[in-house]
């Protein structure tokens, strides 16, 4: 109910988008400049994509949600920046990119294993940002009570650092960096031995 809430009263966007803004450093000091990105699940990611864009990035950022893409494309002030309906889990994009940035995305897909098993066509270095199921003490109530304890009702799981750690590697990558603080950070390279 409180997410539902605050979404309308924050027009649409969740305020951690606004918290986050801290943790998007992960990802903008793991991206050089000029990179060729894709942003996996953008509906929030404005502010990030827009600092990529000053760093001379070309980014394409895609969405299921079309309202979010019209959104976000409304509200786009680069022409390095071009939004796309797009549902990851079904379809990949024709190009290839230097990174692909999967923030807050695998949580809400059913097989996240065969998205980044399927990504590995189209690029040899990812970004993961993932919620930790134990970031917030009434999560951890709510489980106890046997009630539904995630951020999102449309998340399908949660994660620990080495549950994280386990889907990025058995889906065939290396992982360079592994953060664990609000959330979980990972910066991978394609793993030659997969």
């Amino acid at each position: 109910y409180i997410n539902r809430l605050v979404i309308n009263y924050y027009n649409g966007k969740h305020p951690k988008h606004h918290l986050w803004k801290i943790h998007y450093k992960f990802i903008i000091d793991n991206i050089k400049p000029g990179e060729k990105v894709l942003d996996i699940g953008c509906g929030g990611s404005m502010s990030y994509n827009q600092q990529l864009a000053k760093n001379n990035n070309i980014i394409d950022a895609v969405d299921k949600n079309s309202i979010l893409v019209q959104k976000c494309s409304n509200e786009n002030k680069f022409e390095n920046i071009k939004y796309y309906v797009l549902d990851i889990s079904q379809e990949l994009p024709s190009k290839k990119y230097d990174i692909i940035i999967l923030s807050h995305v695998l949580e809400h897909i059913n097989n996240p294993v065969v998205v980044l098993h399927n990504i590995k066509k189209i690029t040899n270095k990812i970004i993961v940002r993932l919620p930790r199921y134990d970031n917030d003490w009434m999560k951890l109530v709510k489980k106890d009570l046997g009630m539904y304890y995630y951020n999102d009702l449309d998340h399908k799981q949660e994660f620990t650092q080495e549950s994280a750690e386990e889907l990025v590697r058995g889906a065939g990558w290396k992982i360079i960096t592994s953060l664990n603080d609000v959330d979980i950070k990972i910066l991978a390279t394609l793993d030659n031995k997969s």
